[in-house]
């Protein structure tokens, strides 16, 4: 996703027997930053290595990159049908908070002791946050391109 005279990370290409040790290069290159050899993952490899996460990682990571920037991901909504699968993620959202909920209030309360679903709770909490906004979005694009057409 990052033009070729910008990256950092010179992958190799090649065909043939020249393929297969470009793999095996970049290969060597990925694994040093999966075993942490090398700390910090280049802006240029980020996209790919976010998209490349199997889910539910990957929208973990992109909602732990996005309030690391103060933001909320919110998916853009236009597919067909997306109407129905917003509302069945903002439900699906708001029953994995009320699980994040549920081992936090088993006394009936909130207190220090809750530290350790703090991070699960507000995760999925922000999770709904998105779920909604997600929600809006797609009503607010219907009802002005609804509004438009007539």
């Amino acid at each position: 996703m990052t033009a070729a005279d910008v990256r950092q990370v010179k992958l190799r290409t090649g065909e043939g027997a020249d393929l297969i040790r470009a793999m095996e290069n970049n290969a060597q290159i990925l694994r040093r930053y999966m075993d942490g050899t090398v700390k910090a993952l280049p802006a240029d490899l980020e996209d790919a290595w976010v998209l490349s996460l199997p889910m539910p990682y990957r929208s973990d990571c992109e909602r732990d990159l996005a309030r690391r920037r103060g933001m909320l991901a919110v998916p853009i909504p236009g597919s067909a049908g997306y109407e129905l699968a917003s509302v069945a993620k903002l439900v699906g959202e708001y029953g994995n908070l009320l699980q994040a909920l549920a081992p936090a209030l088993a006394d009936g309360r909130f207190g220090p002791d809750d530290l350790p679903h703090k991070r699960q709770v507000d995760a999925a909490g922000d999770d709904v946050i998105a779920a909604v906004i997600g929600l809006r979005r797609e009503l607010d694009r219907a009802v002005h391109s609804r509004a438009q057409e007539e």
